[in-house]
C-alpha cells in the first residue's frame, strides 16, 4: 500500500492575470452568473480507506499509475452555486454486474478501458449539454481545460466553449479551488460509514467491506446533491470570477489550490474527523485526514495525461494482468455452467461429428 502524492504545475502569473483583467471580463459582462459555468474531471478511488490506495511493488507514487478500483467524474456548476449539473461517471466496463438489473441512473454512466475522459465522451456529453439549453432558450458559457481530451467542437448553438490557459488550471479552475475536494470529502464520508458499521459487526477490516460501480455512483450523486450552492459560489470567486471595473486592476492574490475554500468546511465537520478517527483505529492507518481526502488528487482523469506511460508499455504489466484476470467478476458476462448431461450430450455431438 502507498499514499499518492503530486504537485500541481505553477501558473504563469503574467498569464493568469491578462486572462483574468480581458477574457473573463468579456465573459462576465456577457453572462448572467447562472450561465456561467465551470466543468473539470477528477479521478477517484471509489474503494479508498485510509493509506490503503493500491499500487505496484517498487512504483514511486506520483499519481500517473492506473489505479484498479477507480473511476473518473466529471463535474461542473454555474458560478452563483444555484445550478449543478448531473455527474458524469467513466467505469472501466460498459456493463458491470452490479448494474444487471439497474435502468435507470441518477448519473450519466460511460466506460472506456482506462476509466478516463476521452474527445470522443467529452463530445457526446456536451452536445447532449448543447441541446438540454437550446431547448431551454438559454446560452451559457463552459469554461474548461484545454487538455487534448476536450475537443474544440463546432455547431453549438447554446454553448460558449471556453478554454482556460495552459498550466493555469491550479488557480483559474474553479472547480479545482474546492469544489471538488468538498465533494470527495462528503463521498469519503459515506465509504466510511459503510466500512465502520461493516467492521463493527464483523470486527475485520477487509472481510466484509465491499462497494460496487452502483455503489459508488449512487454514493458520488448523493454527495454531489450535499455540495453547497455558497461553497461553489465561493470557489468561483476564489478563481478570480468577480467583475472589475476598468481602472481597476486584476491580481493574483488569490491562493493556492493547495488550500481550497472547502477546507474550512471539512476541518469543522465533526462528523467526518470522528469517521475518519474511528477508520484509521480500524485499518493501522497513520494518514491525515486532508491527505485522505486528496489521496486521489493527482491521478489521470483524461487520456492525454498518459500519453508518455502507454508509449514506454508495449507489453501488459502484472497489475494490467491482474486486472483482466478479474473482468469476469466486474463486468457484465455471466459465467456460463455447463451440467454434466450438456456436457456428455455436447461430447457425443463431437463424436457423430469426427
Amino acid at each position: 500500500m502507498k499514499i499518492i502524492s503530486g504537485e500541481a504545475a505553477s501558473a504563469p502569473t503574467e498569464t493568469t492575470v491578462e486572462w483574468r483583467g480581458k477574457e473573463l471580463q468579456d465573459v462576465l459582462k456577457e453572462y448572467n452568473e447562472k450561465d456561467i459555468f465551470n466543468a473539470d474531471e477528477t479521478g477517484l478511488f471509489y474503494k479508498c480507506l485510509p493509506n490503503k490506495t493500491l499500487a505496484l511493488k517498487g512504483d514511486t507514487c506520483t499519481g500517473q499509475k492506473i489505479p484498479k478500483e477507480r473511476i473518473s467524474i466529471l463535474v461542473a456548476a454555474n458560478m452563483d452555486g444555484s445550478e449543478k449539473l448531473p455527474l458524469l461517471i467513466i467505469g472501466k466496463f460498459e456493463r458491470p454486474r452490479c448494474m444487471k438489473n439497474i435502468k435507470t441512473l441518477p448519473v450519466t454512466y460511460k466506460a472506456n478501458k482506462k476509466a478516463w475522459m476521452t474527445g470522443n465522451i467529452f463530445e457526446e456529453w456536451l452536445r447532449k449539454l448543447d441541446r438540454k439549453f437550446l431547448l431551454q432558450g438559454r446560452s451559457i458559457a463552459l469554461i474548461v481545460d484545454n487538455c487534448s481530451a476536450h475537443p474544440r467542437l463546432d455547431g453549438l448553438r447554446a454553448v460558449r466553449l471556453i478554454f482556460l490557459p495552459p498550466n493555469t488550471t491550479s488557480v483559474l479552475q474553479p472547480c479545482d479551488q474546492g469544489i471538488i475536494q468538498n465533494f470527495k470529502c462528503l463521498y469519503r464520508k459515506r465509504v466510511l460509514r459503510q466500512f465502520i458499521a461493516l467492521f463493527d459487526d464483523s470486527g475485520s477490516d477487509d472481510a466484509h467491506y465491499k462497494l460496487t460501480v452502483l455503489d459508488a455512483i449512487n454514493y458520488a450523486a448523493a454527495s454531489w446533491e450535499e455540495v453547497k450552492q455558497e461553497t461553489i459560489a465561493n470557489c468561483f470567486r476564489k478563481a478570480g470570477f468577480t467583475k472589475v471595473n476598468d481602472s481597476e486592476v486584476v491580481t493574483t492574490t488569490t491562493t493556492s489550490s493547495d488550500g481550497p475554500s472547502a477546507t474550512a468546511e471539512t476541518s469543522d465537520d465533526e462528523e467526518m474527523e470522528q469517521l475518519f478517527r474511528q477508520a484509521t483505529k480500524a485499518c493501522g492507518a497513520t494518514q491525515t485526514l486532508v491527505d485522505y481526502i486528496d489521496v486521489d488528487r493527482n491521478i489521470p482523469a483524461s487520456e492525454h495525461l498518459s500519453l508518455r506511460e502507454n508509449a514506454a508499455q508495449s507489453e501488459k504489466t502484472p497489475f494490467e494482468q491482474e486486472e483482466d484476470e478479474e473482468k469476469d467478476i466486474e463486468s457484465g458476462k455471466e459465467q456460463v455452467i455447463v451440467s454434466n448431461n450438456e456436457a456428455e450430450s455436447a461430447i457425443s455431438t463431437l463424436r457423430l461429428y469426427l
